[in-house]
């Protein structure tokens, strides 16, 4: 009896032992598991960053555009004025012009004459 006793134990002790072997080897496998995704989510957070700040820089210099976009419109309806403004003056410079020519150089010195006396 007691040679079973002792092979029982043997055999306990002997799958006792296997499962702590497999038990650590899971262990470890785990541990390098978690190593390998913790330094993923490194990197991943590293890149995270690196594209909030670039970003940040993007917005910025859409900022920068769009406000020299406004100031080229601002600069454009201004200077699209003063052009209305100009060919209005020139339209009225014809005008003047056409004025002068159908009264000293079309018309008698006569009708000239007439025109103003009545016209005081």
């Amino acid at each position: 009896m007691n040679t079973t006793l002792v092979t029982k134990e043997s055999s306990t002790h002997i799958g006792l032992q296997l499962v702590k072997e497999r038990l650590d080897e899971m262990n470890r496998h785990v541990e390098e598991e978690v190593l390998t995704r913790q330094a993923l989510i490194d990197r991943q957070y590293d890149e995270i960053n690196q594209l909030r700040k670039r970003l940040a820089d993007n917005e910025t210099s859409l900022l920068e555009v769009r406000s020299a976009l406004h100031q080229c419109r601002m600069e454009g309806e201004g200077r699209q004025q003063l052009i209305n403004k100009l060919l209005n003056d020139i339209t009225q410079y014809i005008n003047d012009i056409d004025w002068y020519k159908r009264t000293y150089e079309k018309r008698t010195f006569l009708g000239v004459i007439k025109e103003k006396l009545f016209h005081l």
